[in-house]
């Protein structure tokens, strides 16, 4: 089994793969072990291999045939399906520290300040396939020429990513439910992270003007956080929707 230098630095520095061989199992009696899985999922993602099946590709026959070896789409959906999400978040996280206690996520820019972006985005919208968990709406498009309208099935998730680093650093994500909107999708995963990282961890969190609520920003502070939310001047009604105290609009962050 061939190791790159990639994986060399991670465990040098990250103690990596002792951090994954940690991570519980969640099956019963498994033909391939989590960290196969894992590794293979990993490695594929840094090479910015899109999807399950050409993962399975690449190890039988491609850049992971060596260090991985063969495993099938269905063996590494049915084991991501059972992991248990908040301990690979933690594992995020442990990654996360080591990065602040090596000066990884200053800047000079930054004034040496730690700033994420929490935003949403969406993914994975098919017509065609749909998991227990999947969002769904009704869309008219064209098929064949023709308009039709179907059911489309599709994701989204919040992100919480470090802008103050010379490239991005995705601390956390976290999917929003069915019903559920982005802004209290957003708060739960903030929570998430400084319950595991620390109230001290970040210094500033920036996003955009769907996050100016009175509620969220309250939250925001009481976790700690400073905050700086763009509002564009051509949104003058979002700024009265928002509603926010005028002890809070006369605190504006400046560097």
């Amino acid at each position: 089994m061939s190791r790159h230098r990639f994986e060399a630095y991670l465990d040098k520095v990250f103690g990596f793969s002792r951090l994954v061989g940690a991570l519980p199992e969640g099956r019963q009696s498994p033909t391939h072990r989590w960290q196969k899985v894992f590794d293979a999922v990993f490695l594929a993602a840094a090479m910015q291999v899109p999807s399950l099946l050409q993962i399975e590709a690449e190890c039988r026959r491609g850049a992971l045939a060596k260090r991985i070896g063969p495993i099938s789409d269905d063996t590494i959906g049915y084991a991501l399906q059972r992991q248990s999400p908040e301990h690979v978040f933690a594992l995020g996280c442990e990654i996360a520290r080591r990065l602040k206690c090596n000066e990884i996520l200053r800047s000079d820019w930054s004034r040496g300040l730690i700033v994420a972006a929490v935003d949403g985005i969406e993914i994975c919208s098919p017509f065609a396939r749909c998991c227990d968990a999947c969002m769904q709406r009704e869309v008219q498009h064209r098929v064949r020429g023709e308009m039709r309208t179907d059911i489309q099935y599709y994701h989204r998730i919040v992100a919480v990513v470090t802008v103050s680093t010379t490239f991005p650093v995705p601390l956390g994500i976290r999917f929003q439910k069915d019903g559920e909107a982005e802004v209290p999708c957003a708060l739960a995963l903030l929570q998430d992270l400084v319950g595991h990282l620390g109230r001290g961890f970040l210094d500033l969190l920036v996003g955009d003007a769907l996050y100016l609520q009175a509620p969220f920003v309250k939250e925001v502070e009481r976790l700690g956080l400073d905050w700086a939310f763009t509002l564009k001047e051509n949104q003058p009604d979002l700024l009265r929707e928002a509603d926010i105290p005028p002890s809070i609009k006369a605190r504006p962050w400046s560097c």
